[in-house]
């Protein structure tokens, strides 16, 4: 269930604001804020811009069943698949590569939504 909402946008809101322009050698802003605000229903542990780590604690997405912890790491300046790392943990272990390619998705999209809205007039 919890792919399912990412997946579909539910998580992908954000009040519009547009990401900062990035330092050539920092990470992706887009993909940054994007982490920020698709999994801002994880309580927030560490956050940290200039290294592209975000830390979230045990959460469940609304009307999910399992609890996730979530690092997302933004490693690049680049706004592709390369810049992001996503790990996700279950109480069990490492969650399925569906649930993380689920929550990779919702970002890449959200950054890409970021993006545009700094692009227009």
């Amino acid at each position: 269930m919890f792919v399912a909402l990412t997946g579909c946008g539910l998580l992908g809101f954000g009040g519009g604001a547009s990401a900062p322009a990035a330092a050539p050698s920092g990470p992706n802003p887009y993909l940054y804020n994007a982490s920020l605000q698709v999994l801002s229903f994880l309580p927030l542990e560490s956050a940290n811009q200039s290294t592209g780590q975000i830390v979230y604690g045990f959460g469940r997405a609304p009307g999910a069943a399992q609890s996730y912890r979530v690092v997302a790491t933004v490693t690049g300046n680049a706004l592709d698949a390369r810049s992001l790392v996503v790990d996700v943990r279950s109480a069990s272990g490492a969650a399925s590569s569906e649930v993380r390619r689920g929550i990779e998705d919702a970002i890449y999209t959200r950054a890409r939504a970021l993006r545009i809205a700094d692009l227009a007039p």
